[in-house]
């Protein structure tokens, strides 16, 4: 008897490239650091015109960036430097909703609210929002907790707004 003869074939089927898509979130900080002497929004952050409000998505934000930043840390920070654009962005899909901005600087109550009005003017020239959501007014020079030692403001930073709603949805997740 003659053993059979037996070939094997595989057929591969053609590989397809994929492109992998993966959907980040990110926390997104209620705060806008500000320099030194500036009662101005810093060029760090990504302001936009009234004109690109429009085109602006908070899924998109790597056309708002403000510089090339790449790894899951700059594209953390990509969010944060748009925090006012996704600000004012939620606020216009909830027109119901008012916040509150609390200005706080090294030098003082009446910086802090300069401060505050600061993005407060922003959000209503570029978004357009009514002037009367925005509610502005001029904290104390707040204390951080770190590595449980209480670090005054003027250690850290020159001074901050901080941004408080009452709708979680508009200042949850990115």
């Amino acid at each position: 008897m003659v053993d059979p003869q037996v070939q094997f074939y595989v057929t591969s089927p053609k590989n397809i490239p994929v492109e992998r898509r993966v959907r980040e979130t990110f926390p997104l900080r209620n705060y806008v650091f500000f320099d030194l002497g500036s009662t101005e929004i810093p060029d760090r952050y990504a302001l936009i015109t009234r004109d690109q409000v429009k085109d602006f998505k908070e899924d998109q934000l790597e056309v708002f960036t403000p510089k090339k930043l790449l790894g899951r840390s700059a594209r953390g920070m990509t969010v944060y430097y748009n925090v006012l654009n996704i600000l004012g962005d939620r606020m216009g899909k909830n027109p119901g909703t008012a916040i509150n901005l609390v200005g706080s600087s090294e030098k003082g109550p009446e910086d802090g609210r300069i401060m505050a009005q600061s993005v407060q003017r922003y959000l209503v020239n570029v978004f357009g929002i009514n002037n009367s959501r925005i509610n502005v007014k001029a904290g104390p020079n707040p204390i951080f907790h770190q590595n449980n030692l209480e670090v005054p403001l003027s250690l850290i930073c020159c001074g901050q707004v901080t941004v408080a709603c009452r709708l979680k949805a508009v200042l949850l997740l990115c």
